[in-house]
Order: C-alpha cells, then structure tokens, then sequence
C-alpha cells in the first residue's frame, strides 16, 4: 500500500513538472523583466552597440515607466 502511494505522489509530481502541461510563465514577466525588454528593443531599432548602448540601457532601466502601454508617467 505505501508503495502505490509513493508511485502515485511521484506520477503526479512528474505531471505537474512537466513543461507541456505546467503553466507557461514566459508571458507573466515581472516588471523589471518588462522594462529589460522594452529597453533592449528600443536600442536594438536605434542600433546602438558597445558603451552608448549601454549607456541607453542605464537610462532607460532608471526611468519609470509602464511597458504594457509604452508611455512615460
């Protein structure tokens, strides 16, 4: 009886773990996670490269802004 417990708490384990049917987190990003994306992106469209990118990168982390509707507040 133990063991067809233990079997059952580790199939539902492996279920649960699995990244098909586990929820995708990829879409609930936190908003410092928001941010690094919309900045990378921005400097990518201005094609900056090497220290004035990541002199864009440093200002555009230290504003305050909400991703989700792209303008400043």
């Amino acid at each position: 009886m133990k063991r067809l417990v233990l079997i059952a708490s580790l199939l539902g384990f492996a279920v649960c773990m699995n990244p098909a049917i586990a929820k995708d987190t990829s879409e609930h990003l936190t908003a410092q996670q928001n941010k690094m994306s919309y900045c990378s992106k921005e400097a990518a469209a201005k094609d900056l490269h090497g220290d004035k990118r990541k002199e864009f990168m440093k200002e555009c982390l230290s504003l305050r802004f909400c991703v989700s509707r792209s303008s400043l507040f």
